[in-house]
């Protein structure tokens, strides 16, 4: 961890301590940024870090609150982490008696790129994990009493406050030592019951309080605020589930890239079948094979039977969820890495399990520990290389957006990590994208217009990426023709020519001033419906008639 850099996938913290450091000043209950339904409880908990820890953390960062309460945050990320690891390395320990197999699959369960990025990120994920591993843990090793029923709840009542799809990994708790338990399978329904009204207390009584705090008073808002989750919803999810999976352990980069490169077919791209396997398809490869080792081993023993169900009652709830909303996100797949990493535990050290097995077992699930930590280092030379355009980004007003193509712009990624080194955005406050990944894509048009019309009211200046300027995109720009049927690379490009520019910055690849002028303001106003700016849509808001 000390050598690594995270990779851009925590980048909401960005905007958790912007809602965190604005609600300071106000009451909890005039704060509606503090209440999103998803991370119901992550920035209430933010808020009430700062408001402790603030006085003495602040200083330490220039008096910066911004960088200081990220700090909080993602303190509370290791502190997740680090609890994650040793509930996997004590059940690792109780399963096989090991004390070295149980230390080896801590230190490779650490090296998960998902572990790895979101453990310093600031985002609630490894959080709401350790909440839901400790009680995964109690209810398979502990004794059914009601105490440790009540707390296993009260643990999974929490992760979903902190995550609501953590709530999918109820089931492998309820059943967990049913499952394990080495005599016949007996399903204790009074200390599941226990479970199932302590989690649903502790989720009850809290969202009761952010819904009131929030002022959500009609059925409408309420659903509108619980859809705000599927506002980043994609299609063709088992596609793209084939790379989202293996990103639950290995940090595959712009290895995804040049895999949806080739099966789009991108006509800028070109990427064939040889260029696939070079660049994209070993850790695809690796992941499978260890996948397909796993249960094989576990198969051919008692035990490993039992923690193969177990793995699979852990993680088919999150694979549906993902199929249903976002399979290529790697979080997706976070709350099923507990359950995996201890199989894996059992087969590389179960007394049952063969020595032959147990080596390979051992050897495939430890690929990933150099791979990652590569990936990692190459992360962090690449920060290094794009310093000189966030370096032209910080002349700006601090008040300026500027707009690149789409969520691999390196520059996307600078806007949000990196809040401990000095050559993060700092003065640029906002980083905005063209393209969403979301269920909104058919309505970018009218978005961004919605968007760049709002800053100028407010006096503020936009700015937006020269790419948009180029006929066709290179490969270094990670632009993949074909991954949203709704958006093209010719329609980015066409609809930024008409435009009038005022200033620019840095080159071919630099920037330009999107100035407030009456053409302007026309163009943005032809992509509003009856050219009204009221007509335009919270963006988080699913929408019901998208345009082609």
């Amino acid at each position: 961890m000390a050598f690594t850099t995270p990779s851009s996938i925590g980048g909401d913290t960005y905007w958790y301590v912007l809602d965190i450091r604005a609600s300071l000043t106000r009451p909890w209950t005039n704060a509606p940024a503090l209440w999103e339904f998803a991370h119901v409880l992550w920035r209430p908990l933010g808020r009430a870090l700062a408001q402790i820890f603030l006085p003495i953390t602040a200083p330490r960062f220039g008096g910066d609150a911004q960088t200081a309460i990220t700090f909080l945050l993602a303190c509370v990320s290791v502190v997740g982490a680090l609890v994650c690891v040793l509930t996997v390395h004590a059940a690792v320990w109780r399963l096989t008696r090991r004390p070295w197999i149980a230390a080896f699959v801590a230190a490779s369960f650490l090296c998960l790129s998902p572990i790895l990025n979101y453990s310093r990120t600031g985002c609630p994920y490894t959080a709401g994990l350790a909440c839901s591993a400790v009680a995964l843990y109690l209810a398979a090793f502990r004794a059914p009493a009601w105490k440790t029923a009540a707390l296993c709840g009260l643990l999974s009542g929490i992760a979903a406050l902190l995550w609501v799809p953590f709530l999918m990994s109820l089931p492998a708790v309820l059943v967990a030592r049913a499952v394990l338990e080495r005599r016949k399978l007996r399903f204790d329904f009074r200390w599941a019951a226990i479970v199932c009204v302590s989690a649903g207390a502790a989720l009850a009584s809290f969202y009761v309080f952010a819904i009131a705090a929030a002022h959500i008073s009609s059925v409408p808002n309420l659903m509108a605020w619980i859809r705000r989750e599927s506002a980043y919803s994609r299609d063709r999810t088992l596609l793209r589930m084939a790379t989202g999976m293996v990103r639950g352990f290995y940090d595959l980069g712009n290895d995804s890239v040049w895999f949806k490169w080739f099966v789009f077919r991108d006509p800028y791209a070109q990427v064939g079948l040889l260029d696939l396997l070079r660049a994209a398809l070993a850790r695809l490869a690796m992941f499978y094979a260890a996948l397909a080792c796993l249960a094989i081993v576990l198969w051919r023993s008692s035990m490993g039977r039992k923690l193969l169900l177990l793995t699979a009652i852990a993680a088919l709830p999150h694979l549906a969820l993902a199929l249903a909303l976002e399979s290529g996100d790697p979080a997706r797949y976070l709350p099923a890495l507990p359950a995996v990493a201890m199989a894996f535990g059992y087969a590389a050290g179960g007394a049952e399990i063969g020595r032959g097995a147990r080596i390979l077992a051992t050897v495939l699930f430890c690929l990933h520990i150099p791979a990652n930590l590569m990936s990692g280092q190459a992360a962090a030379r690449q920060g290094r290389e794009a310093a000189q355009r966030i370096a032209l980004l910080n002349s700006l007003p601090p008040r300026s957006r500027l707009y690149v193509v789409n969520l691999r712009d390196a520059l996307f990624g600078a806007g949000y990590g990196a809040a401990f080194h000095s050559g993060s955005l700092r003065p640029l406050r906002e980083v905005g994208v063209i393209v969403p990944s979301s269920l909104r894509s058919p309505l970018w048009r009218t978005d961004f217009s919605c968007s760049v019309l709002k800053l100028w009211d407010q006096r503020r200046e936009t700015w937006i990426s020269k790419r948009v300027l180029a006929n066709r995109p290179t490969r270094a720009w990670m632009w993949v023709e074909g991954d949203d049927p709704h958006v093209t690379w010719q329609a980015v490009n066409r609809f930024f020519l008409p435009f009038g520019r005022a200033q620019d910055l840095a080159g071919d690849d630099g920037f330009f001033l999107l100035s407030d002028a009456p053409a302007n303001r026309r163009i943005l106003l032809d992509n509003i419906p009856d050219a009204d700016p009221r007509n335009c849509q919270d963006p988080f808001v699913q929408p019901t008639q998208p345009r082609s």
